[in-house]
Parts: C-alpha cells; structure tokens; sequence
C-alpha cells in the first residue's frame, strides 16, 4: 500500500485492527497452554503456534498502516505504537530463539516452572503485556468521543489474559507453587492493579464485569487440560472460576456506579483493591484447597486471604497512578477533585 493508501486508514480502525490481534494473540496463547498440557510439543509449527503468529502478522499490518499514517501526516509514530513495535519484534526474536533454546537443552519436563517461565516464553509474554499496554494508551488518549470503548475493553482484557498466564506459577492451589503464601501478594498486585488501572481509566461502571466475561471462559477452558501432575489434580469446576471472579467485578463496578468521583481518587481505589481482593480470596481460596486437594492448612488459608487484601491498598494506588500515565494525566500530587465527566459516547 503507498503512504495515499495508508492515509484513507481511519485510526479508529487502524486501532480495531491491533485489538484484534492481540485478542487472537490472547486466544492462541490459551490455546498453546491447553495443547502443550494435553498434547506436549512435538513440534513448533503446532496449531495454537499457527494462531499466535497469525496474530503477530496482522498486528505487524496495523503497525504498518499506522506508521504509514502517520508519516503521510508528517508525525512521528505514536509512542504508544513504538513501544507495540518494540513488542513484536521481540515477540518475533522470541521464536527462533525457543527453538534453539529447546534444541539445546531439550522439552521441558511439564512438572518444571521453566515450561512457562523459560527465557523465551518470558520475552514472549512480557513483550505482549507491554505492548498491550502502549496500544491502549494511544487508544485512550485519542478516543475523546468514547466510540473505542468496548475495544479498549478487549484490549485490556487481553493485557489481564496474559498477565494471568505469567503468575500460573505463583498460584498457590495449582502445581508450582512458587513463593508459597506469598505467591498472591504479586498476584495481587498485577491482576487487581490492571483491572482497577482499566477501571480508572476507562471511566465506565460494568468495565472489570465485562473484563471478567472475556478472561473466565479462556480459564476455565485452560483447566481442562490434564496439566503436569500424574495423576492428573480434579479438575476445577467453572463455577469455583467464575462465582469470585464475577462477585468481584460485581462489587467493583457497582462501588463505581455508586461512587464515580473515586475513579479519581488514589485513596479510594485503595479501599476498593482491598474489599474486591478480600471478596474473590475469601471466595476462592477455601474451595479451590478443598475441591483440588492442595493440602493448605486453615492458618495457611487464612495467611493468603489476609496479606492478598493488605496488598490490595497500595495496589489501588499503583493503579491510579498507572491509568494517569496511561491517559497522559498528571500524577504528581495527590488528586481529590471529582472525576471529570464521561464523553457523551460513553455514557450509560
């Protein structure tokens, strides 16, 4: 396409066209976890591969066309979309180098931490979460009229969904185990952060329910797969999945609803990780060691439940502070003043 071509490319669509290849990264990446635990790896052109990197060539055509764009109009790429380059291109070194990676040191055994957390597989994942996270702030910060907003939704949900991916080790009722009782607290942090950042920043009661929508079935589907233990855990019914996790967004988009000024408030979105974090442990934590047999002692139980809260305030405030840089708001400061009022497109 020549740069007149690339022109006629509203950025609104250009935008609609890199959500869904992250969705389908999203998609592809669930489905590699579900192949790779069911299946193994007898190759790398497997199915959910095809579907990760089909991903990556569409978001390389929506980075082309925004960067022809752009350069029609004499601007620089956006920063947001730099970083989303940044993010493929590693996205893209990650290949060859799991493949090296495998061929000298061989498949991971699945009972090893390294069958997610390898070099490879970090690049890989981290590069989607940061570029994720570019694309939606140039989503934001451009989308005055609030047209976007169910693609930011995605676009989000997506950024949660690999996040969720990379603490699969950290959880303390599946089989690594890593940190223990304290595996949550960073669990904490980076998926109660990111839904309160999209909250705050999206401005919109409903938003982390929706979120919840997109994320649960993708869980529940990882689930099924036998997993690394022989012999296989129980498998985790759907509804130990979805009741804490729709309870949670349930109470985080009515605090909204009832409350939107706390939108804007560090303060506020402390209390509110705190009560939505003591809600969906309090809801999980108990079932998931008894229905999966993890063998966590009452005390043990309560530990994780107790210290996931504590950490819910200071991740409140990491998510205010995330959504103004995500939104190009000032932080410095502490910011009391109501939030301001929702474009006309984004209303209820």
């Amino acid at each position: 396409m020549t740069s007149q071509s690339f022109r006629r490319l509203s950025r609104d669509l250009i935008h609609r066209i890199a959500v869904g290849a992250t969705l389908l990264l999203l998609l592809g990446l669930y489905f590699d976890g579900w192949w790779h635990g069911t299946f193994g790896r007898h190759s790398f052109w497997i199915p959910p591969h095809v579907v990760v990197y089909a991903g990556v060539a569409v978001m390389t055509g929506a980075l082309a066309a925004r960067w022809g764009r752009d350069r029609g109009e004499r601007r620089a790429l956006a920063p947001g979309y730099r970083v989303l380059a940044v993010a493929v291109a590693l996205t893209l070194l990650a290949a060859p180098v799991d493949d090296l990676w495998h061929r000298t040191f061989g498949e991971e055994l699945p009972t090893s931490v390294l069958s997610i957390w390898s070099p490879p597989h970090l690049t890989g994942l981290l590069s989607a979460i940061a570029g994720g996270l570019g694309l939606l702030a140039t989503m934001a910060r451009e989308d005055g009229a609030g047209r976007l907003y169910w693609w930011m939704v995605v676009q989000a949900a997506s950024v949660i969904g690999f996040a969720t991916f990379v603490i699969i080790p950290l959880e303390p009722t599946g089989f690594y185990r890593v940190g223990g009782v304290a595996g949550p607290l960073l669990i904490t942090f980076l998926l109660v952060g990111l839904r309160l950042m999209t909250l705050s920043l999206l401005r919109r009661p409903g938003t982390v329910t929706a979120i919840a929508g997109i994320i649960t079935p993708l869980l529940i589907f990882i689930t099924r797969a036998p997993g690394p233990a022989s012999p296989p855990p129980p498998p985790m019914p759907p509804w130990l999945l979805a009741l804490p996790a729709f309870a949670g967004a349930a109470l985080l988009d009515l605090l909204a609803l009832r409350r939107p000024e706390g939108l804007d408030n560090p303060e506020t979105l402390a209390r509110w990780g705190v009560l939505y974090t003591a809600l969906f442990t309090f809801l999980f934590y108990p079932a998931a060691n008894a229905v999966l047999g993890s063998g966590w002692s009452p005390v043990e139980i309560a530990a994780i439940i107790a210290g996931s809260a504590l950490m819910g305030s200071p991740t409140g405030r990491a998510a205010w502070w995330a959504a103004r840089r995500l939104a190009g708001r000032p932080v410095a400061g502490r910011i009391d003043a109501p939030a301001a009022p929702m474009p006309a497109g984004m209303a209820r």
